[in-house]
């Protein structure tokens, strides 16, 4: 299968990966044919991506993080946990940390797991979806760092709950600390998560919000999550999203002076900057799409040719990604 911008489906696409609404009832399923009416309607539902098959990548598998049923699941009780918030400005902590150790022993359960599915979002879930994904980055990362199991759960928590603030304020300055003043109440809430949700937004040059603190005021579990928050806002963008190599160039570019360099290098090497799927030139000329992506070396994928053939940049040390093609520039 094959991601692709609302704008680009056309009737007779036929769809890979089936979309629900908050309701968990299928917007569209897998196996329908799109038609002019399809494409209409999931735009009239804020839908700005989705997966087709591509018969191209036949065969081929993408390991996913979370199963869409439980991740379907996990965001209805997102969901709940944020709209009590919202209504009695008190969070259910139970439900929420037990949300963020169940995400956090799904992902450590895969072994050598790397990222690379774009989310299907729109507008009605896209901020538990955004919660979600932040989460799974956060595990990911804290995982590379050498975190242990206890430390890593608390990260999850923050990660989860890093945009609880916008329940009581609309103001995207203000939200870390209106979220931190929610949590820190709760005794079911580590202090280090409350601090990851406080200082999501901080950077190590003082840039910065909400206190403009800089170098060690600024925990590394915060700088886990902020990193994680940007990365995805940055590729599953439900408008102008960027294309996940554009996304990490950006995260490389902030180490050093918003975000901690070694925070960086553990997040990078969970990521695939070239995803199952996409459409590559390689340095040499050649054409293809990628077809596996591999633990440990993402940059260095396995494309398959206009030809057949298939080139592992795992052993092709001369050769290496030079362009990311759009879909109808692939000449194959």
């Amino acid at each position: 299968m094959r991601y692709i911008n609302i704008e680009e489906a056309k009737p007779g696409d036929i769809v890979a990966k089936s979309i629900y609404g908050l309701d968990r009832r299928p917007l569209i399923t897998d196996g329908m044919v799109l038609t002019d009416r399809y494409i209409e309607r999931l735009k009239e539902f804020g839908v700005y991506g989705l997966y087709i098959v591509d018969p191209d990548l036949e065969g081929v598998e993408i390991e996913q993080g979370l199963d869409e049923q439980f991740k379907l699941e996990a965001m209805d009780r997102l969901q709940k946990i944020f709209a009590e918030v919202q209504k009695n400005n008190r969070i259910p902590a139970k439900a929420a940390v037990n949300l963020a150790n169940e995400i956090t022993d799904l992902i450590l359960a895969k072994r050598d797991f790397i990222v690379q599915l774009k989310d299907i979002r729109f507008k009605q879930t896209y901020l538990y979806s955004h919660s979600i994904n932040v989460t799974m980055l956060a595990v990911l990362t804290a995982k590379g760092l050498g975190y242990n199991l206890i430390n890593i759960k608390k990260v999850a928590v923050g990660a989860l709950l890093h945009d609880i603030g916008y329940m009581r304020t609309a103001d995207p300055s203000a939200h870390p600390l209106a979220g931190f003043e929610i949590l820190r109440r709760e005794d079911e809430i580590p202090l280090l998560s409350s601090h990851i949700v406080l200082q999501h937004h901080e950077a190590i040059d003082g840039s910065g919000s909400p206190f403009k603190i800089s170098g060690d005021q600024v925990r590394d579990a915060a700088q886990i999550c902020a990193v994680c928050n940007d990365y995805d806002h940055l590729v599953n963008a439900v408008e102008d999203a960027k294309l996940p190599h554009e996304s990490i160039e950006y995260v490389m570019a902030q180490a050093d002076h918003k975000y901690r360099v070694d925070i960086v290098r553990a997040f990078v090497h969970n990521i695939a900057p070239y995803p199952i799927g996409t459409s590559v030139k390689l340095s040499n000329g050649q054409e293809g799409k990628v077809v596996h992506v591999h633990h440990g070396l993402p940059m260095r994928p396995m494309v398959r040719l206009k030809n057949g053939d298939v080139l592992d940049l795992q052993d092709e040390k001369t050769l290496f990604v030079a362009e990311v093609l759009k879909t109808q520039e692939l000449k194959i």
